[in-house]
């Protein structure tokens, strides 16, 4: 199979297995987003010190289990809090590679905390569209920043961390999502600029949290984060668009009224 037919098979696959989960149930979501903070963990630990750690993985899952449940079960914020602080230190304390502590903090950050805000998004419509739509916009972003940066790309956007991404595939990336999500915008109970915002939103940070992976990858001197999806590389590589956009998704949509916490 050719490096091309191999990649387009596996990413219908990957957004097929997506979209199932998002729109069957909520706890097929929750089971979705804790494999992949325990399969993205473990990579977390393979760029940081060159190693899988499972306990350290394992903690993670159950931190973002907390972070996702939190306010529907009004558990106090001390013991996530707690949780979260747990799942840095017993990994430093009982395995032995230094970088270990690095890399479960990065994990919490990027990986458990923005997958468990993401289970809210649901409430924002009563539909699990709502939750499908953010990571849509994800998508195009990610697809016509490419085919952009492709066919028009001249001006380096950050050479030193990502030597193929350009300023005009990012506003191409960015255009893309803001027209798809006055398409979609409607579904998920967005207004209009709230759904223009969210795609630049998305556009913008889900840009910085590649680059933020490609400087891991740069430092542990890697190509692909792993090589769980032929040609497309790991679980990282994936979804790093995620990581810093949203909570910030998650921000502006509690800000505006539209996430309601007890």
């Amino acid at each position: 199979m050719s490096d091309l037919k191999q990649r387009t098979a596996t990413g219908l696959l990957f957004i097929g297995v997506m979209m199932a989960c998002i729109l069957s149930h909520e706890l097929s979501t929750l089971v979705l987003f804790g494999l992949i903070v325990f399969l993205g963990s473990l990579e977390m630990g393979r760029l940081i010190h060159f190693e899988r750690d499972f306990i350290s993985a394992g903690l993670q899952v159950i931190f973002f289990g907390m972070v996702s449940s939190t306010f529907r079960c009004h558990i106090p914020f001390a013991l996530v809090l707690t949780t979260g602080l747990l799942s840095v230190l017993i990994p430093a304390l009982f395995t032995s590679p230094k970088g270990i502590p690095t890399s479960a903090l990065l994990s919490l950050v990027l990986l458990s905390i923005p997958f468990g805000l993401l289970t809210y998004l649901p409430s924002v419509s009563g539909s699990r569209f709502t939750l499908l739509s953010f990571f849509l916009l994800l998508w195009t972003n990610d697809t016509f920043a490419y085919l952009s940066g492709r066919t028009f790309g001249k001006h380096k956007l950050w050479e030193r961390l990502s030597p193929k991404k350009t300023w005009e595939g990012f506003i191409g990336g960015v255009t893309a999502a803001v027209i798809v999500s006055l398409i979609v915008g409607p579904y998920s109970n967005w207004s209009t600029s709230d759904s223009i915002i969210i795609a630049m939103i998305i556009g913008a940070l889900g840009t910085l949290g590649d680059l933020l992976e490609s400087s891991l990858k740069r430092k542990a001197n890697v190509k692909d984060s792993g090589t769980l999806m032929p040609g497309h590389g790991g679980i990282l590589d994936r979804f790093d668009g995620v990581m810093l956009s949203a909570p910030l998704v998650f921000i502006y949509l509690w800000m505006n009224g539209s996430i309601l916490l007890p």
